[in-house]
């Protein structure tokens, strides 16, 4: 039987974001990876990549938001050396023209969460600041801006009963990405409970899906997201979820060692990325 190999890591380097969206159930506790340590993983990351012989590594870094990292630049040019394809998920709020002038050549994609397109809906959701909701052409802008660039553009949506009434159609349309996911909305334990009864049914959930079949996103419904990512979280751990109940950690051992250690459904991985 062929040993199962993964090519594509997120690295969530930051858990702090500016926004506060409900349906997040990403643990928010502030932590933030120390320089010197993320590029230790990102040697180990790169050690797994030539051992596999992956050609087509890639890291996702993502949060919270990355763009607070204050490292992000030394952390990219990091990962550029090794030859490793950089992604970036993002709300958008920091993608500005000085940002993509200093990193632009070294970044594959990014990938911008646009769950609403008006600041009712984006106010609702809490994808916003106290004094940034964003909408439509704020949106229309930021992924003008990354297209460019030259740099590939991702739109996921994450659905709940919050903006399943949201027409993305003609939207997309005018932004055009090279890839769209399409997520349920999850809820994990003493993260977003409370966010409970915003969750979609399958049933909303697949007709949304259905409106935008032309555009042939990804869909992950909350089940295909459960032990279907390789996570490197912000205590440098690894896992299949980002709530740091991991102890598994990349300072430690090697990645070949540690995803022996994980729950990861191959299966569910490979439907997204291959």
């Amino acid at each position: 039987m062929k040993k199962a190999v993964f090519n594509v890591i997120n690295f969530h380097c930051i858990d702090s974001c500016n926004f506060h969206c409900k349906h997040c159930f990403v643990s928010k506790n502030n932590k933030i990876v120390d320089l010197n340590k993320a590029k230790s993983c990102i040697d180990k990351i790169s050690d797994y990549f030539k051992l596999n012989k992956i050609k087509n590594g890639r890291i996702n870094l993502a949060g919270g938001e990355p763009f607070l990292y204050p490292h992000l630049r030394e952390l990219i040019e990091h990962i550029n050396s090794k030859g490793i394809l950089i992604s970036i998920i993002t709300n958008g709020s920091l993608v500005n023209k000085q940002v993509l002038d200093d990193i632009f050549d070294k970044i594959d994609m990014i990938g911008i969460s646009i769950d609403g397109l008006s600041k009712d809906v984006n106010s609702q959701l809490g994808r916003c600041t106290e004094k940034n909701i964003p909408d439509y052409n704020w949106y229309l802008d930021k992924c003008s801006l990354i297209k460019n660039y030259g740099i590939k553009l991702k739109v996921n949506i994450c659905v709940s009963e919050m903006n399943k009434g949201v027409d993305f159609t003609a939207f997309l349309d005018k932004v055009n990405p090279e890839r769209l996911k399409i997520l349920q909305m999850v809820v994990q334990d003493d993260v977003n409970m409370d966010a409970s009864k915003y969750i979609i049914s399958s049933d909303d959930f697949e007709k949304f899906v259905q409106k935008y079949e032309r555009f042939k996103p990804i869909v992950e419904s909350s089940d295909d997201i459960e032990n279907s990512y390789l996570i490197l979280d912000s205590n440098c751990c690894i896992s299949t979820n980002n709530n740091h109940k991991s102890t598994i950690s990349l300072l430690d051992c090697s990645l070949n060692d540690a995803i022996k250690q994980i729950k990861l459904n191959d299966k569910k991985f490979y439907s997204r990325y291959l």
